[in-house]
């Protein structure tokens, strides 16, 4: 997968390092970690509907903290995991926008074997940075 989690950046919450060739990738790699951090066999949707929605912010950093926030708002308000299947990113002069496709698979605790239940994403040592043509964001999840 490309994410890892990071031992050394809290203790009482959860950091992951992402990675991705392209801010597309990097996006989806982190919806990933995201799943994979809440729950026991993330795998893959058993079952649920295309969802699809467009963001904006002022750089890529700011995008990505409303992309991960996007996916927990689904979680809490509707009760579906969002899992993205297609994430562009386009910069300009004013920032920078996405479109995503997703599957929203309503949460079934039959299926969904919970870890933790992920509240939000912090600011704390949030980045996102290309280096060497490769896409790196460090997030800390509250949990």
């Amino acid at each position: 997968m490309p994410f890892e989690t990071i031992e050394d950046v809290t203790s009482a919450d959860v950091a992951v390092r992402v990675t991705g060739r392209s801010t597309g990738e990097l996006f989806m790699s982190a919806g990933e970690a995201l799943r994979a951090i809440m729950l026991r066999d993330p795998g893959r949707p058993a079952a649920g509907t295309e969802l699809s929605f467009e963001l904006r912010a002022v750089s890529t950093e700011m995008l990505l903290f409303a992309f991960l926030e996007e996916l927990l708002f689904h979680k809490d308000a509707d009760s579906l995991l969002v899992i993205p299947s297609m994430v562009d990113v386009e910069h300009g002069p004013d920032g920078a926008s996405l479109r995503c496709v997703a599957i929203a698979e309503p949460i079934d605790p039959g299926i969904h074997d919970f870890i933790v239940d992920v509240k939000a994403v912090t600011m704390h040592r949030f980045s996102v940075a290309r280096v060497n043509g490769v896409w790196t964001a460090t997030i800390v999840f509250d949990v």
